[in-house]
């Protein structure tokens, strides 16, 4: 095998290449966000290798102090990334072979700061050879199937065996698997100021980064993404979105036995209605279930009210036209008894839960705030 280039080289030259690459690694699709989905048919590209390095640091801290609130959505993580040549798309290839050393084995690219894996001691440039005394795959699809041995790690605070090459020379680790929730964490380049989930993929806008002041209001906005996720969000909107394009369909085929050809507009507008029916109430307990998620994490919660006024105020003209949120002073004052509810039980020992019944509340279609 090849020597391995410096981490310095690796890094950069990753941040080119990945632009066009046809599976980006990721460490460990769209509900809500913090202002709109991206513009429809938008390309877009890998952020710089810090906005990585902050963004998955701070996701990990998120998804560790959230995991008793995912339920099933939890898996075993060890914190790295990694990619190997087929991870490029095939015109990239002979550059990731030839500047890069990629071939068929795993490359490690990215450790996030204070993970099993940097614990562990793995540097950038490590090629992964076998973990839990199971070899690691190379070779198409190799990115995914490493993923599904680590998902299949035990989690219970018991070291397991790493092989690793680093510069040519075999080294033995271990590593000590943790149970954090299920999701991926990606970055891409945007001055959009915007984060949004699809229930399993959480997507960050670099733009996002510019404007969040610390590391409390990013995991904010990333525990409010965990919020969707654990509520199953994505999965009410679609049935809504299914539901509402019925009835549309119905009335495109009452128009054509009329002689009316609608070319499938009642079927378009009920899919766009049925996706944004309770989308304010999904907002809602989204921003609930986020702050205890954020607590639970250690992060400031205190910084919530403010950053979501700030947010407000970047808020799009058609999303005041055709409310998908809360109204922002409704919010305010949500997110402000929200925070005295998780400060009164931190107070008093009481565990950091959603309260079930103001959660059900919130899932209505009302103006009503947190108790």
């Amino acid at each position: 095998m090849r020597r391995l280039g410096s981490a310095l080289g690796i890094c950069t030259g990753l941040a080119l290449l990945l632009a066009a690459c046809a599976n980006s690694p990721g460490m460990p699709k769209t509900a809500g966000h913090a202002l709109a989905a991206p513009a429809a048919g938008k390309v877009l590209l890998p952020a710089e290798a810090a906005d990585w390095v902050r963004v998955e640091r701070v996701a990990l801290a998120v998804f560790r102090g959230g995991r008793q609130l995912c339920g099933r959505h939890v898996a075993p993580t060890l914190g790295l990334a990694y990619a190997n040549r087929e991870s490029f798309n095939p015109a990239l290839q002979p550059a990731a072979d030839g500047d890069l050393a990629f071939d068929e084995h795993l490359m490690v690219t990215r450790i996030v700061e204070g993970s099993p894996a940097a614990k562990a001691g793995l540097m950038i440039g490590d090629v992964l050879m076998s973990v839990g005394g199971r070899l690691a795959p190379s070779g198409p699809g190799a990115v995914e199937a490493f993923a599904g041995l680590v998902r299949a790690l035990p989690a219970g605070g018991r070291p397991v065996p790493l092989a690793v090459e680093r510069a040519g020379v075999a080294q033995q680790l271990a590593v000590t698997p943790e149970l954090v929730c299920d999701f991926d964490i990606t970055v891409f380049a945007s001055d959009e100021i915007n984060a949004y989930t699809n229930g399993r993929i959480i997507r960050v806008m670099s733009g996002l980064l510019g404007m969040v002041v610390n590391d409390d209001e990013l995991a904010l906005v990333l525990a409010h993404e965990v919020g969707h996720n654990v509520m199953n969000h994505l999965v009410q909107q679609k049935l809504q979105a299914i539901g509402g394009g019925v009835v549309g369909t119905v009335l495109d085929i009452i128009a054509g036995a009329n002689g009316v050809d609608t070319q499938g507009k009642f079927t378009r507008a009920g899919i766009e209605a049925g996706s944004r029916r309770h989308s304010v109430a999904r907002e809602r307990q989204a921003d609930y279930v986020g702050l205890y998620v954020m607590a639970r994490a250690g992060f400031d919660i205190d910084v919530a009210p403010q950053l979501w006024r700030r947010m407000a105020a970047l808020m799009p003209l058609a999303e005041k036209g055709l409310p998908t949120h809360p109204a922002p002073p409704e919010r305010m004052t949500a997110m402000a008894q929200t925070v005295a509810e998780i400060k009164t039980k931190q107070a008093s020992g009481q565990p950091l839960l959603p309260d079930q019944a103001t959660l059900a509340r919130l899932g209505q279609d009302t103006p009503a705030a947190t108790n």
